[in-house]
């Protein structure tokens, strides 16, 4: 879970990086050699990924709930859980709401 939680804390902040700083982020990206390859993403493949590791991080995050309900975790747990809940949600509407309309 802490894996899951930390790979969609960089998944978020990238996002919130190539939101407010577009053009740095381009560059980086070139500097990178990523460019090309983020350029060729279908952006319908891309926002069901998106829904997808949104539903994932929603499902881990249950989980989690459900293991400090019964003992198995700490309720120190409790906020990695409510992150890990609400950034699902987040991602899965964003997923949801960037698929082209038709």
């Amino acid at each position: 879970m802490i894996v899951l939680y930390i790979l969609n804390t960089l998944f978020v902040l990238g996002i919130v990086w190539a939101l407010w700083f577009p053009a740095e982020t381009r560059r980086i990206l070139t500097r990178l050699g990523l460019w090309e390859w983020i350029q060729g993403i279908d952006r319908e493949v891309f926002s069901r990924w998106v829904e997808r590791a949104g539903i994932l991080l929603m499902i881990a995050a249950l989980a989690l709930f459900v293991s400090i309900a019964m003992g198995g975790h700490p309720w120190d747990w409790a906020l990695p859980a409510g992150e890990g809940l609400f950034f699902g949600v987040a991602l899965w509407l964003a997923g949801f709401w960037s698929r082209p309309k038709p």
